[in-house]
């Protein structure tokens, strides 16, 4: 069969390697998955664009949409390039699929740390619209800073692990979408099942973790007299 090739600086190669972290030899789908974060990290962003937390959330999964469409587009030209199919290097598929594990971290946490009702102000207040400044001034208040980093990593490394491993056990259905749907599509579509399941998965350990491992809040009792009148 004839060896084809496609040029490291096609916009294909580039997205579908991941600035060609797929080219790495060992775990190569790990690797992928581990660079998404900087992605994850300048997609908080988007938090500017948004009204509310609703409002975030719409804007949120159309960019990971548009993601998936185009790394459908980059995985189909690839293959069709280079003669393979579903080969190893192509990472994009566990990149969109880390980028939706990491959105479920956040959109469940996020709220207790009250993100969305400084950003936006609270359900009570008229909503507003935030701004680059707002949300630098933000995540520089130490009491959020350190909430996220003390709350929303280990969820985030949680979540990678998790992916990880539904992503390369491929319990049904990704095990059929992984044999049965081929072509750009097929790539990423079963990496789409497994940050599902992963996000699931993850929902019910931290669930879990508030429930037997936080105290719940000390009920307030009002003095007598206050009872009286």
């Amino acid at each position: 069969m004839e060896n084809k090739e496609i040029q490291s600086s096609h916009p294909a190669y580039i997205i579908a390697t991941w600035f060609g972290i797929g080219k790495i030899r060992f775990a190569p789908g790990t690797f992928g998955s581990m660079f998404a974060f900087p992605l994850f990290i300048l997609s908080h962003y988007l938090l500017c664009f948004g009204k509310s937390e609703s409002s975030f959330n719409y804007i949120y999964l159309s960019f990971l949409l548009v993601l998936f469409f185009i790394g459908q587009w980059a995985s189909n030209v690839y293959m069709n390039k280079t003669g393979k199919s579903d080969p190893g290097e192509i990472v994009i598929d566990e990149v969109v699929g880390q980028l939706i594990v990491w959105f479920a971290a956040f959109s469940a946490l996020a709220p207790s740390l009250g993100i969305f009702d400084v950003l936006y102000g609270s359900v009570s207040e008229n909503s507003q619209q935030a701004t680059v400044e707002s949300l630098h001034e933000l995540f520089t208040t130490p009491a959020i800073l350190s909430g996220y980093i003390i709350i929303l990593f280990p969820a985030y490394l949680l979540g990678f692990i998790l992916f990880r491993i539904f992503d390369i056990w491929k319990p049904w259905p990704i095990s059929w979408c992984d044999k049965n749907m081929k072509g750009g599509f097929g790539v990423m579509f079963d990496d789409i099942f497994a940050s599902v399941y992963a996000s699931i998965a993850l929902y019910l350990l931290i669930m879990a973790f508030v429930l037997f491992f936080v105290p719940a809040p000390e009920p307030i009792v009002l003095p007598a007299t206050e009872i009286i009148q």
